[in-house]
């Protein structure tokens, strides 16, 4: 009775001071959003799109360059799949575009549901096409104390499909569908 009272105190205490964390304008955040298109068929792909902790939205393509063996990074092949602030900046590299920028009320709105999105089920994967590669549309939870961004799926989308089932999840991967072809 006590482990479950303790378990349930826990994940509402984590929950409202993920909440308060995510209620303010993150400054020590710098990726707040990913869009990330991998493929290895006929070739080596890998581009995206981000969002900055000040809305700004920048495009990269590493394509076709040895991007891994240029940059040092080695993308993690176990655990949570988190990533240090020097790690995911490494992963996007120097070479990106302005794109656009996204108005403050309107990422503010949508880092709010970055907690939510966080304890989103996600669904069993599916096989969608083959040599199709794969576009995953991610927010990033940050925790500040270990400079440790968790990415957290909201779509997975080529090859194989899977996608974030809370409210939250499904809201920010439409939001982020729109914000990759707005600019």
């Amino acid at each position: 009775m006590w482990k479950n009272t303790i378990l349930i105190l826990s994940i509402l205490f984590s929950y409202l001071f993920l909440e308060q964390i995510y209620a303010e304008e993150p400054k020590e955040q710098k990726i707040l959003f990913e869009i990330e298109h991998i493929n290895y068929a006929w070739g080596y792909h890998h581009s995206g799109t981000y969002i900055d902790n000040e809305g700004n939205v920048f495009e990269y393509d590493h394509s076709y360059e040895g991007w891994y063996s240029k940059t040092g990074y080695n993308p993690p092949d176990e655990g949570d799949g988190s990533l240090t602030g020097q790690q995911l900046l490494e992963k996007i590299g120097d070479k990106k575009n302005w794109i656009g920028k996204i108005e403050k009320k309107e990422l503010l709105d949508k880092i709010k549901l970055i907690p939510d999105a966080s304890k989103g089920i996600l669904s069993d994967p599916g096989r969608i096409a083959y040599d199709a590669g794969s576009t995953e549309f991610r927010a990033y939870l940050y925790l500040d104390a270990e400079d440790k961004y968790i990415p957290i799926s909201l779509k997975k989308r080529g090859a194989s499909s899977r996608e974030n089932l809370s409210e939250s999840g499904k809201k920010l991967y439409q939001w982020l569908e729109q914000v990759a072809t707005r600019f």
